[in-house]
């Protein structure tokens, strides 16, 4: 009984510090999303007085070297790298949320498993097909969390594979479409 006992303060202290855990990830999302924000802006503002700059010199000089084209050139650049720095810091946060969760799916689990063996030892023997069906049960529920972390993993790897491809092709859309090309298939080199 005493084992029992401290299996579940233990499980207790366990999800605790995995509570923690995940608000720290949280909070670390958070501010790499601040900073990442912040960099951007701070980008397009040194993009736009550099615009500015040249505008103005082209129309004193009367060059005619600076197109538009040449100007939003930098600003595609950065909201394509913005955005995907933005997805990279959600996916990371996520899966070590979900890493956190499953570590505490499998604590609940071998707790649960040692509470069912102390019921078996300590019950009539008139109980052990009760036992047994509650233990098919948790193992049947493991087998799910199982399957849905994997299909889980598998599903943030063809998302960021897609990513990766949307984001090759906007910077292709967007250098064909300031360079006045027709924005027709792209091949991906």
């Amino acid at each position: 009984m005493y084992i029992l006992a401290r299996a579940w303060s233990d499980l207790g202290r366990s999800n605790a510090n995995n509570s923690l855990a995940a608000a720290t990830q949280i909070y670390s999302a958070g501010e790499r999303l601040t900073a990442a924000n912040f960099n951007l802006l701070h980008a397009l503002v040194d993009e736009s007085v550099a615009s500015l700059r040249t505008t103005l010199r082209r129309s004193v000089l009367a060059d005619g070297g600076a197109t538009p084209a040449n100007f939003a050139q930098p600003y595609l650049e950065a909201w394509i790298s913005h955005s995907r720095g933005v997805y990279d810091i959600c996916a990371e946060a996520q899966d070590e949320l979900g890493s956190l969760a499953a570590a505490c799916a499998a604590d609940t689990g071998k707790v649960l498993d040692l509470a069912l063996a102390d019921a078996a030892q300590s019950s009539p023997p008139s109980t052990a097909l009760a036992l047994g069906f509650a233990r098919s049960a948790l193992n049947s529920a493991a087998m799910a969390l199982d399957t849905a972390m994997a299909t889980s993993r598998k599903l943030a790897a063809m998302t960021d594979a897609q990513m990766g491809t949307a984001s090759i092709f906007a910077m292709r859309a967007g250098e064909a479409a300031l360079s006045g090309m027709p924005a027709g298939p792209f091949r991906i080199a």
